[in-house]
């Protein structure tokens, strides 16, 4: 009886070890699927952080280029509003030096002596500053 007993027993054994064996192969396959999507996870995460990376660098080098056009300009403008100034007072000197009309020279000398210029030419040398430097009123 006692072998009846193992003989019966042998088969079920048989069969749970194997289906240990086959549960173990499935549970090991569905830890590695997991593992490697996971890992593609992982990569798609790196790759887009990298892409926004790479287009907020851009972004900030857009403005970086924008806000140093801007100050470059506004150091044009200055810079020519200087050379219009000297420029007009320098007009205005030679047309007090050139004219005949007595009350016109009396106008003129005024002018110089309060530092000041015709609106006219300074406005028309300020733009010819501008034009040269590719820039408009």
């Amino acid at each position: 009886m006692d072998k009846l007993n193992k003989e019966k027993l042998i088969f079920p054994v048989v069969i749970l070890l194997a289906s240990l064996v086959l549960g173990g192969f499935y549970y090991a396959s569905q830890v590695s699927k997991q593992k490697s999507i996971e890992r593609q996870q992982t990569l798609k995460l790196e790759e887009e952080r990298k892409t926004e990376e790479a287009k907020l660098a851009k972004e900030q080098e857009a403005k970086d280029e924008a806000v140093k056009k801007i100050e470059n300009e506004k150091q044009i403008r200055q810079d020519c509003q200087e050379e219009a100034n000297g420029t007009a007072k320098d007009l205005l000197r030679k047309k007090y030096e050139m004219e005949s009309n007595e009350a016109e020279k009396e106008r003129l000398r005024k002018g110089m002596e309060k530092d000041l210029y015709l609106r006219d030419d300074f406005d028309r040398y300020y733009e010819e500053c501008l034009s040269k430097n590719g820039l408009q009123k």
